[in-house]
């Protein structure tokens, strides 16, 4: 099963990497405040600097995805391969139905998965990480942990739709 999604695990391998680095970057830039906090003075400078970071972080996460998706191309077509041998076994009197109906499925996947990674992460998370005492890692990861996500489903539709070819 591994060896018929390869294109896309190894599109979340190198998104988990982008995700990684740009992290480190914002962390680093957020602890010394290269952003000049604004508003009222009874938030906090780190949660000021954070509202300005938290939007182009999920931008930045969405952008890398897209790059991901269209430089990775070194194992698209084995994925497509396996994926159209998969699809004529599956239904041998209409070859690509089985490949349709996967693409169609990758598809709705990443449509949802780019508008998750613009939005905040659900108010339950949130208040789970408020909980634990870590709710910057929460607003920090969702759009990671999304993005990657993004990037496996769509190289893997990318397959798909190869397959149909």
């Amino acid at each position: 099963m591994l060896r018929l999604f390869r294109a896309g695990l190894i599109a979340a391998g190198h998104q988990l990497v982008a995700v990684a680095s740009i992290g480190t970057v914002v962390s680093l830039l957020a602890g010394y405040d290269p952003v000049v906090p604004f508003g009222p003075s009874r938030i906090s400078a780190g949660d000021q600097v954070w509202a300005v970071v938290e939007p182009l972080l999920s931008w930045s996460d969405t952008l890398t995805a897209v790059g991901v998706v269209f430089t990775s191309a070194a194992y698209l077509e084995p994925t497509a391969r396996r994926i159209r041998l998969a699809s004529r076994s599956m239904c041998p009197s209409d070859p690509g139905r089985a490949a349709n109906i996967l693409l169609a499925q990758l598809w709705l996947v990443s449509v949802v998965l780019a508008i998750l990674v613009l939005r905040p992460p659900p108010d339950g998370l949130i208040e789970a990480g408020y909980r634990h005492g870590c709710a910057w890692a929460v607003s920090f990861g969702w759009p990671g942990v999304t993005s990657v996500g993004l990037a496996s489903f769509w190289t893997n539709a990318r397959a798909a739709r190869k397959a149909l070819d």
